[in-house]
Protein backbone atom coordinates (compact mmCIF):
# COMPACT_ATOMS: atom_id res chain seq x y z
CA UNK A 1 0.00 0.00 0.00
CA UNK A 2 1.19 3.37 0.75
CA UNK A 3 3.17 5.19 2.90
CA UNK A 4 -0.39 7.53 3.97
CA UNK A 5 -1.40 6.97 8.00
CA UNK A 6 -4.60 5.52 8.35
CA UNK A 7 -7.10 6.94 10.38
CA UNK A 8 -7.23 6.10 14.57
CA UNK A 9 -9.00 7.80 17.43
CA UNK A 10 -5.71 9.88 18.04
CA UNK A 11 -5.33 11.20 14.34
CA UNK A 12 -8.50 11.74 13.99
CA UNK A 13 -9.32 15.27 12.44
CA UNK A 14 -5.77 16.19 12.79
CA UNK A 15 -5.69 15.18 16.79
CA UNK A 16 -8.77 17.38 17.40
CA UNK A 17 -10.85 14.37 18.64
CA UNK A 18 -8.97 13.55 21.06
CA UNK A 19 -8.60 17.40 22.06
CA UNK A 20 -12.69 17.61 22.30
CA UNK A 21 -12.66 14.53 24.59
CA UNK A 22 -10.03 16.35 26.80
CA UNK A 23 -12.03 19.52 26.83
CA UNK A 24 -14.70 17.91 28.30
CA UNK A 25 -13.11 15.78 30.49
CA UNK A 26 -12.10 18.96 32.07
CA UNK A 27 -15.13 20.03 32.80
CA UNK A 28 -16.24 16.91 34.69
CA UNK A 29 -13.50 16.83 36.85
CA UNK A 30 -14.22 20.14 38.00
CA UNK A 31 -17.76 19.18 37.97
CA UNK A 32 -17.12 16.56 40.35
CA UNK A 33 -14.56 19.09 42.43
CA UNK A 34 -17.71 21.65 42.76
CA UNK A 35 -19.09 21.04 46.30
CA UNK A 36 -22.73 22.63 44.91
CA UNK A 37 -22.99 19.75 42.69
CA UNK A 38 -24.34 15.88 44.10
CA UNK A 39 -21.27 14.21 44.35
CA UNK A 40 -22.92 10.52 43.43
CA UNK A 41 -24.54 12.42 40.04
CA UNK A 42 -23.14 10.25 37.37
CA UNK A 43 -21.31 12.18 34.79
CA UNK A 44 -20.60 11.41 31.38
CA UNK A 45 -18.57 11.95 28.16
CA UNK A 46 -20.13 10.77 24.61
CA UNK A 47 -17.62 10.57 21.61
CA UNK A 48 -20.02 10.35 18.53
CA UNK A 49 -18.52 9.93 15.44
CA UNK A 50 -20.42 9.67 11.92
CA UNK A 51 -18.96 8.97 8.86
CA UNK A 52 -20.91 10.23 5.57
CA UNK A 53 -19.78 8.31 2.55
CA UNK A 54 -19.81 10.07 -0.65
CA UNK A 55 -22.07 8.15 -3.49
CA UNK A 56 -19.01 6.08 -4.79
CA UNK A 57 -17.78 4.97 -1.20
CA UNK A 58 -14.45 6.18 -2.01
CA UNK A 59 -14.44 9.17 -0.01
CA UNK A 60 -16.24 11.10 2.32
CA UNK A 61 -16.72 13.22 5.86
CA UNK A 62 -16.31 12.30 9.30
CA UNK A 63 -17.98 14.56 11.60
CA UNK A 64 -17.35 13.79 15.40
CA UNK A 65 -19.43 15.71 18.33
CA UNK A 66 -17.96 15.43 22.35
CA UNK A 67 -20.94 15.99 24.68
CA UNK A 68 -20.69 16.18 28.00
CA UNK A 69 -23.34 15.77 30.53
CA UNK A 70 -22.51 17.35 33.97
CA UNK A 71 -24.11 17.06 37.64
CA UNK A 72 -26.75 20.12 37.84
CA UNK A 73 -25.81 22.61 40.91
CA UNK A 74 -27.52 21.83 44.08
CA UNK A 75 -30.58 24.11 44.84
CA UNK A 76 -30.49 26.27 47.84
CA UNK A 77 -33.22 28.06 50.07
CA UNK A 78 -33.70 30.59 52.13
CA UNK A 79 -36.65 32.85 53.34
CA UNK A 80 -36.28 36.20 51.97
CA UNK A 81 -38.59 39.14 53.65
CA UNK A 82 -39.73 41.38 50.80
CA UNK A 83 -40.42 45.45 51.22
CA UNK A 84 -39.46 48.55 49.64
CA UNK A 85 -36.63 50.54 50.15
CA UNK A 86 -36.42 54.27 48.78
CA UNK A 87 -39.63 53.38 47.14
CA UNK A 88 -38.28 50.27 45.25
CA UNK A 89 -39.30 46.68 45.44
CA UNK A 90 -36.27 44.95 47.67
CA UNK A 91 -35.51 41.76 49.18
CA UNK A 92 -33.54 41.04 52.41
CA UNK A 93 -32.35 37.93 54.06
CA UNK A 94 -32.83 38.96 57.60
CA UNK A 95 -35.93 40.57 58.71
CA UNK A 96 -35.55 44.05 58.95
CA UNK A 97 -37.86 44.46 62.20
CA UNK A 98 -35.80 42.02 63.94
CA UNK A 99 -32.53 43.67 65.69
CA UNK A 100 -29.48 41.91 64.55
CA UNK A 101 -26.85 41.50 67.13
CA UNK A 102 -24.07 39.87 64.76
CA UNK A 103 -23.14 40.73 61.34
CA UNK A 104 -23.16 37.86 58.69
CA UNK A 105 -20.06 36.12 58.90
CA UNK A 106 -20.76 33.68 56.25
CA UNK A 107 -18.90 34.27 52.97
CA UNK A 108 -21.20 33.66 50.28
CA UNK A 109 -19.07 32.45 46.79
CA UNK A 110 -21.02 34.56 43.93
CA UNK A 111 -22.77 31.83 41.96
CA UNK A 112 -21.09 32.79 38.33
CA UNK A 113 -18.01 31.61 40.24
CA UNK A 114 -19.99 28.54 41.32
CA UNK A 115 -20.90 27.92 37.71
CA UNK A 116 -17.49 28.51 36.36
CA UNK A 117 -15.89 25.74 38.62
CA UNK A 118 -18.14 23.28 36.87
CA UNK A 119 -21.28 23.87 36.02
CA UNK A 120 -23.10 25.07 32.52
Amino acid sequence: MTDIPVVTLTTLLDGAAVELFQFELDRVLRNIENENTDPKAARKIVVEVTFLPDDDRGAGYVDVKVNGKLAAIRSDQKRVYFGRDHNQPVAREFDPKQIQMFEPTRAVEPIAAAMKGGGE
